[in-house]
């Protein structure tokens, strides 16, 4: 039962991450960090409870912890968001199995997360597009076969919502 409202959870954040996420930023920090702290308890906790009610009332506990803290933690939410859009798109593209793969990805994390603070709407834009379209993707693909590889359609999902993010934002930054 866990999985599968961890599914539709992704795949409704998904979509708005991807083609919202700048717009609805003040209110997708929190949900960034929900879904994070959601999604790495839901592989620990049923670890150590076995009642499925108990494991999901911790679980959704923890997504809110998460999402508590982050109004306290923009900028460096901001640079986490520009981090993972960083190493997602390296390991994506280039695989994060070997230590090249991983050692990319971390390094063009780092150049994300330092170009957040400088480019801020672009990179944010950039990011949740991407990170959106991260979390679409997988979803789908269990469901449909794709006639090419699941990176053109994260690809094409992050270019469709970088251009709908940037031309329904406004100027204001």
């Amino acid at each position: 039962m866990l999985d599968i409202i961890v599914l539709v959870i992704k795949l409704l954040i998904g979509i708005v991450i991807c083609f919202a996420g700048y717009r609805l930023r003040k209110t997708l920090l929190p949900l960034i960090w929900f879904v994070i702290c959601f999604e790495l308890a839901s592989k620990y906790v049923g670890m150590v409870f076995t009642d499925p009610k108990i494991e999901l009332l911790v679980t959704v506990l923890i997504g809110l912890i998460g999402a508590f803290f982050s109004y306290n933690l923009e900028k460096i939410t901001i640079n986490i968001l520009g981090f993972y859009a960083g190493f997602s798109v390296f390991t994506s593209i280039f695989g994060n199995t070997d230590l090249i793969g991983i050692v990319g990805g971390i390094i063009l994390g780092i150049v994300f997360a330092c170009l957040a603070v400088k480019l801020y709407k672009i990179i944010v834009i950039a990011s949740t597009s991407w990170i959106g379209a991260s979390m679409i993707v997988p979803l789908v693909i269990n469901y449909v076969t794709l006639p090419f590889e699941s990176i053109y359609l994260i690809v094409i999902l992050c270019v469709l919502g970088f251009i709908i993010q940037f031309f329904t934002s406004g100027k204001s930054s």
